[in-house]
C-alpha cells in the first residue's frame, strides 16, 4: 500500500455511475485527498464513461484517464495524457496500444455517497440538474459493496442461478446463459433466474433460449438471495467482448466461476473453471466436465490482496511514480 507519501487528486471530469468503484477507491485510499474541479477542456467527458484524473506528488503532477467504457477496436484519442488505465483491453487485438496503457482487474459499480457529496459541495447539481439526478437515481438502484462481500461464508446448496438481460446482438452469450440452466436442470439442480426480456420485446426464436427468457426483474434483495445460493456462476462475454461486471461480484463473493474464454486483459491470475472452446458443442462437453474437476475455485487471497478499490487506485499509483 502506498500510503508513506500524500497524494493530491483532482477529478477533471465528472464521471458517470460506472466508473463509481474507482472513486471509492481514491476517497478510501489513505494516502489521497480527493478533489472535484471539473475543466472546461474535458467538458466532453463529463458523465462518461471515462474520467479525468490529476495526481499531484512531492513536486511531480500526472493526468491520467481512467476507461470503464466497452472494448473498440479504434482507439480514443489519448494524446496529452501521461497514463491510461482500461477496464476493458483487448487481449487480441489490431491496435497496438501505447506502453502508457495499462489493463485494470475487474470492477462493478456499487452504492456509495462520495460522488454525490462532491457534486453538492462543488455546486455541480445546479450546473446539470438532470444529469445529477440521474446520476443520484442510478446510485440508489444499486447494490451495496457489502452485501455482495457478506456472501463469502454463504454455503450453497442445489440451486443454480444465473440472471443476466437478453443481449441483441451477443447472441452466442444468450444461448450460453440458456445451456448452463438447461444442463444444470437436467443434473437435479434448482434452476433459479434467466434471461431478462427487453423493453424493445426482442425475440431470438431459439426455443432453447426462449424457454429461458422472463419478464420480471429481480429486485437486489431477492438477487443476493439466490446468487448466494448458486452452487456454481457462469461468466460469458457482455458488449463487444467485454468483461461484464458481474465477473467482479462473482470473485468478490469468492463463487465457483465457470467462464467462457475471456476477451480483455486481466492483469492478476484468478481461479476459475475456463471453457477454452466456445463452439457450442465444446461448451457443453466442458459443462459435462465440471464434476471431475480438480482444480481449485478460491480467489479470496487474492482478491483481499488486489481487487478492493482501495488497492487497485494503489496500483494505478503504483504504475504512475
Amino acid at each position: 500500500m502506498i500510503d508513506a507519501q500524500h497524494f493530491k487528486v483532482t477529478l477533471l471530469s465528472i464521471p458517470n455511475i460506472w466508473l463509481n468503484f474507482y472513486i471509492y477507491g481514491f476517497f478510501e485510499h489513505p494516502g489521497v485527498n480527493l478533489e472535484l474541479k471539473p475543466q472546461n477542456r474535458y467538458y466532453n467527458f463529463n458523465f462518461s464513461n471515462k474520467v479525468v484524473v490529476l495526481v499531484e506528488y512531492i513536486g511531480k503532477n500526472h493526468t491520467i484517464v481512467i476507461d470503464t467504457d466497452d472494448p473498440n477496436e479504434k482507439h480514443f484519442n489519448y494524446v496529452g495524457f501521461d497514463y491510461v488505465f482500461l477496464s476493458q483491453k483487448l487481449k487480441d487485438s489490431k491496435l497496438q496500444y501505447p506502453d502508457n496503457v495499462f489493463a485494470l482487474n475487474p470492477h462493478f459499480p456499487f452504492r456509495h455517497n462520495v460522488l454525490n457529496k462532491l457534486l453538492f459541495y462543488n455546486f455541480i447539481w445546479f450546473k446539470f440538474p438532470i444529469e445529477c439526478f440521474r446520476y443520484y437515481w442510478q446510485n440508489l438502484r444499486l447494490k451495496q459493496f457489502k452485501s455482495i462481500l457478506n456472501l463469502r461464508n454463504v454455503v450453497t446448496g442445489n440451486t443454480i442461478f444465473h440472471y443476466r438481460t437478453l443481449w441483441k446482438k451477443e447472441l452466442h452469450t444468450n444461448l450460453f446463459g440458456a445451456l448452463f440452466l438447461h444442463h444444470f436442470e437436467q443434473k437435479g439442480y434448482q434452476v433459479v433466474g434467466g434471461l431478462v426480456r427487453r423493453k424493445d420485446n426482442f425475440r431470438t426464436n431459439n426455443p432453447v433460449i426462449d424457454r429461458y427468457v422472463v419478464n420480471k426483474r429481480l429486485t437486489n434483495e431477492k438477487y443476493l438471495y439466490y446468487f448466494s445460493k448458486s452452487m456454481y456462476v457462469l461468466n460469458t462475454p457482455a458488449v463487444r467482448g467485454a468483461l461484464s461486471w458481474r465477473f467482479a461480484e462473482y470473485l468478490f463473493a469468492n463463487k465457483k466461476i465457470i467462464t467462457t474464454p475471456i476477451k480483455v486483459e486481466v492483469p492478476s491470475r484468478f481461479n476459475y473453471f475456463l471453457i477454452e472452446d466456445d463452439s457450442v458443442g465444446g461448451f457443453l462437453q466442458s459443462l459435462g466436465q465440471i464434476d471431475d474437476y480438480d482444480g481449485t475455485f478460491d480467489n479470496s487471497d487474492l482478491v483481499n490482496k488486489v481487487l478492493f478499490p482501495k488497492e487497485q487506485i494503489d496500483f494505478i499509483l503504483q504504475k504512475i511514480t
